[in-house]
This record gives structure tokens, sequence and C-alpha cells, in this order.
């Protein structure tokens, strides 16, 4: 997990370094300042690593938060970083962010979360659900009921995308998902 924090800063120097060869501006924007595109940029970083209940515990998840709030704030974000989050507390956290940060149109954010996520194929569909699991959230291999009161399933960042107002919006999750993601999902907000 060393390498995603160095990916991140990479990729968010490049974009910017690719822009500007290209001859691109930053366009103002009524209520921005200094001539750029935000007016502010705002970021929640959540880190689930010290799992309780039958999952592996992710050591790296807890130095990596920190390196990624570096890199993010190198870039000019306020970062909130939320960690080791119950299942219970999990949607209040995303929604009072987005409440707080996420109705400015004039910003950007970016929600991260880095953690265990799971896939449970339905046996009648034949479809696939990817979720986040927060550190209370038990191993369906032992507790599929119980896993699935308190996993966190994609379809909520669906949810939680209609519910910003910003500009422009970036999820970003570091976690295991077996590319099921938003496979297949129809309506996903752009």
């Amino acid at each position: 997990m060393k390498k995603f924090p160095l990916f991140l800063s990479f990729l968010l120097i490049f974009s910017i370094g690719f822009a500007q060869n290209r001859g691109f501006k930053p366009v103002s924007v009524p209520g921005a300042t200094n001539g750029n595109l935000y007016e502010y940029s705002y970021a929640l970083v959540i880190g689930e690593s010290e799992y309780t209940n039958g999952w592996q515990r992710l050591n790296g998840v807890k130095s990596d938060v920190p390196e990624i709030k570096r890199a993010l704030e190198a870039q000019g974000f306020f970062v909130v970083v939320k960690e080791n989050i119950k299942s219970d507390d999990f949607d209040k956290t995303v929604k009072a962010f987005i409440a707080e940060y996420g109705q400015n149109v004039n910003s950007r954010v970016i929600i991260y979360y880095a953690g265990h996520g799971h896939t449970i194929k339905n046996q009648l569909t034949n479809e696939s659900m990817g979720y986040v699991v927060p550190v209370d959230a038990p191993n369906p291999a032992y507790d599929k009921a119980g896993f699935l009161t308190k996993a966190v399933d994609m379809n909520q960042f669906s949810n939680y995308a209609l519910q910003i107002q910003s500009k422009h919006t970036l999820f970003m999750f570091d976690a295991c998902f077996a590319g099921t993601i938003f496979s297949g999902r129809a309506g996903v907000p752009p």
C-alpha cells in the first residue's frame, strides 16, 4: 500500500502539468479567487485499519492516511481525516462532510476510502455488488446477515454523489472489489 500515496501525488502533479502543456488555462468562475477554477477544495479521507470482526488488520492504511493527507494539502485541499469508523457512524460521517463541504458549486471534492472491500454475487440475478467494510462489520464468511447489516454498498456512493453540488467530485477507493465497484450499474452519475 506504500506505492499508492506516491501514485496519488504523481497523478495530481501530472494532471496539472499535463493540462498546462496542452495550453489549458484555468477559467475564472464567479466567486473564485486568483483566477483559479475552484473557490474551495475539500477532501474526506477515510482510513479503516483496526478491524475487529474476522477481517485482517490493514497496517499499511494507518501509514498511508497521513501521506494522502499531505499530498492533498499540497494541492490546496482542506482535508478531513476519519479513521476506524464503525458502521453506525460511516453514513453520518460522509453525509456531514457533504452537508458542510459539498454544497458550493465553485468547489471540488474528493472522498477517499482505504480499507477492506468485499463483493457478493446475487445467486438469482448473477449480478455482483461491491461493499466497503467498516471496522466493525463481520466477515461474511462467518456472518453474512451481520455483514449486510453493517457494510456500505456501492450504490450508497451513487446517492452521496447526487447530494454533492460541487463542480467536480472524485471518489477514490483503495480497497478490493474484484473489479465490480460500479460495473453493470445503470444510472450511476457521471
